[in-house]
């Protein structure tokens, strides 16, 4: 039996412009898939240094693979691709939007037409949750899901579940 691939269908990509195999790989991505990136040059190590300038990728493939399939289709090397399983949190990493400790990205500098928002029917739903993580002095998903069930904010909890787990990390 062959070794068990993960797959998914949204993959994270870190690429390093000086690299001409990854400088290669963003001008396929720009052509052949849905995308949204922004650069990264403005992150500090936890030594006080800055961080070599990287771009943030998330790709979104026309069908679910492995990492491998992408890292070949792009010459690159596997091990700068990630899957992704919570696309709108990966998509608020890009500006580090829940990571106040760390350098604040403007939305404007992201490029690429991927569209990763929240639905349009979910917003009074997540407005809802967030108040009652700030109104009910909610501190652990167990307490939000239990006030999600009981208000009937489950499905969007659970679409978002990630991004939920980063705001009660800052309301600790």
């Amino acid at each position: 039996m062959g070794e068990h691939k993960e797959r998914s269908v949204y993959k994270g990509l870190i690429l390093y412009e000086e690299d001409a195999s990854h400088k290669k790989a963003m001008k396929i991505i720009a052509k052949l898939y849905d995308y949204k990136a922004i650069l990264h040059d403005k992150d500090i190590e936890d030594n006080g240094l800055k961080k070599k300038p990287h771009y943030h990728y998330i790709v979104k493939m026309p069908s679910s693979c492995p990492n491998s399939t992408l890292a070949k289709a792009l010459g690159i090397s596997e091990n700068y691709i990630q899957i992704i399983r919570s696309p709108r949190g990966a998509y608020d990493y890009l500006t580090h939007k829940f990571s106040p400790e760390k350098f604040q990205y403007d939305n404007t500098a992201l490029f690429g037409g991927l569209n990763i928002g929240i639905e349009e029917n979910e917003i009074g739903d997540f407005e809802c949750l967030i108040k009652s993580i700030k109104e009910n002095n909610i501190k652990t998903m167990y307490e939000l899901t239990c006030w999600a069930i009981s208000n009937n904010c489950l499905l969007t909890l659970r679409k978002n579940a990630y991004l939920f787990s980063q705001i009660l990390k800052i309301n600790l």
